[in-house]
């Protein structure tokens, strides 16, 4: 028998402003798109490539949903999707939306309702080529996301992740898998002090809470 830990619940989404286009890529693993429609028809721990053949078309249809966006409160028209399918078993979704006139843009996820509990995406904002000029960490409490398309005023409009929202992160997430909880038991069971379980929780939160943030 075979066991295998859960994996963090994170995805990506990386927005694209150039010309008169705007371009969102989504990355989400198989775990999370699992949850949004059943991928292993025959349950064997492995989803083949006639599985995904199979998800391809009812997975580009629910595409159409996946982000809702505006411009000064009006709403962009999608133009084109694609799906495909990585050599780490990712799904990744490139949304080609059309520009309207406006300055300000307004992005919300909505899949990560749909997503399971403590699920996070990470978004990047880019004009060009050029590095991020912003960039946020969403959940199901706070799934929208705004930017100003003029890089002169995107001055603070978003702080990246900080390091203490990792570290809430990498609790919930602790708190929430039930095979880093029996972990964490393990090895209080071998503790004499309360300086022991403390110095073991608090290390392995820290650690926990590094790795989700390299992850991202």
């Amino acid at each position: 028998m075979s066991a295998r830990a859960h994996t963090p619940g994170l995805s990506t989404l990386k927005l694209h402003y150039k010309g008169d286009q705007i371009h969102a890529a989504l990355i989400f693993s198989p775990n999370d798109m699992g949850a949004v429609i059943p991928l292993d028809k025959n349950s064997d721990g492995n989803i083949s490539a006639d599985e995904i053949t199979l998800a391809q078309k009812p997975l580009e249809n629910l595409a159409k949903n996946l982000l809702e966006l505006s411009l000064d409160g009006k709403p962009l028209s999608l133009v084109e999707t694609k799906l495909t399918h990585d050599e780490n078993d990712n799904f990744r979704f490139d949304l080609q939306y059309e520009k309207q006139t406006g300055s300000l843009l307004k992005v919300v996820s909505k899949w990560i309702n749909a997503l399971p509990a403590g699920h996070r995406q990470f978004v990047s904002f880019h004009e060009g080529n050029k590095p991020a000029l912003t960039e946020d960490l969403l959940d199901a409490d706070s799934n929208i996301f705004t930017v100003t398309l003029n890089a002169a005023q995107t001055n603070a409009v978003r702080k990246s992740p900080s390091f203490a929202e990792f570290l809430v992160l990498g609790i919930k997430h602790i708190l929430t898998g039930y095979d880093h909880l029996l972990f964490l038991f393990a090895l209080l069971i071998v503790c004499d002090s309360f300086r022991s379980v403390a110095k073991i929780v608090t290390c392995f939160t820290i650690a926990h809470s590094i790795t989700l943030a390299l992850a991202t």
